[in-house]
């Protein structure tokens, strides 16, 4: 009987698919594995690389992109493991990583899905993977800064948390980075929605884990490596990302929100976006190269915050 299912997507991350999938037959002992790699029409040789060195994997090979939600979706439904693990191709797992995750979910009945910290290359740990769910509290603290000028503080909670007194933390929405789901919790909840492409997946599936009562953890001490560069951009195309991502949070906003706190939320984004284009203006004038992606996205985002349908 398999315990463990591991899911991975790949799209273009063969330089990294390999190592993702060593660390795992390297790390995981005395479970009942499966690992699964869900292809998304990759033409990097993706597909080779699994077919000629990981036999034992489970393929499926897809002629088109269909997104991170949907392909995870179809894994699953490939998976017959009592708990399972989304992991990016990008990422490999250390030693005990998978057993502490486990572990967890099986002495919290009520844990729907666990994640852990993660550390970049360089050994530091990776910011942004884990958080509060947006309301127009959290959306007026990103706007204007106020999370970032107080982190940590109470009064200021922001979309990211970074800072943690306990080990063991309950938290909003983990990173798609790494998730561990109880295989009951990601059956009743539907799996991602599929109208999320790409970005704010993660946040929307772990809202909709919490709406049916089951908690979401992150786990300060257990950890894996994240080498963050399976999805690297042009700059044409993270600004494409910032506005996709964008209108994602707006869109789980609006599923437990009114109409009008919609409209609020567009507004409190819009002022904050434009005091965004000043200092990036500003920044862009006295010769900062940096700031001129700042400006650019700001622009965009705008552009798109009071389009019909945007979010």
């Amino acid at each position: 009987m398999i315990k463990l299912s591991i899911i991975i997507v790949s799209y273009n991350t063969r330089k990294y698919l390999g190592q993702c999938l060593k660390s795992i037959y390297d790390t995981v002992q005395n479970i009942a594995l499966e690992v699964i790699v869900v292809d998304n029409a990759s033409t990097d040789g993706s597909v080779a690389l699994v077919q000629n060195n990981y036999q034992q994997v489970h393929l499926l090979a897809q002629a088109t992109n269909t997104g991170f939600g949907r392909a995870n979706n179809s894994g699953f439904n490939l998976s017959s493991g009592d708990h399972v693990m989304l992991l990016n191709p990008d990422a490999a797992l250390l030693p005990g990583t998978v057993a502490a995750l486990s572990d967890f979910l099986e002495e919290h009945p009520q844990a729907g899905a666990v994640g852990p910290a993660v550390y970049l290359p360089d050994g530091k740990l990776q910011p942004r993977i884990c958080g509060n769910l947006p309301s127009l509290r959290i959306l007026f603290n990103e706007s204007f800064f106020l999370s970032a000028l107080f982190p940590g503080l109470a009064l200021f909670p922001g979309l990211h948390r970074e800072r943690f007194s306990d080990p063991v933390t309950e938290v909003g929405w983990i990173s798609g980075v790494c998730m561990l789901f109880r295989r009951e919790a990601y059956r009743k909840v539907g799996g991602f929605d599929p109208d999320f492409f790409l970005y704010a997946e993660d946040i929307d599936i772990c809202l909709r884990l919490r709406n049916l009562g089951w908690q979401v953890f992150h786990l300060r001490n257990t950890a894996l490596r994240h080498h963050r560069g399976g999805s690297s951009r042009s700059d044409r195309e993270k600004i494409e990302n910032s506005v996709l991502q964008q209108r994602h949070l707006l869109k789980i906003l609006a599923k437990n929100a009114a109409s009008g706190e919609i409209l609020t939320a567009r507004v409190i984004i819009g002022m904050g976006l434009v005091l965004r284009l000043i200092l990036a203006a500003l920044g862009t004038a006295a010769g900062r190269q940096r700031y001129r992606m700042l400006l650019a996205s700001s622009w965009c985002r705008l552009q798109d915050i009071f389009r019909t349908g945007a979010g």
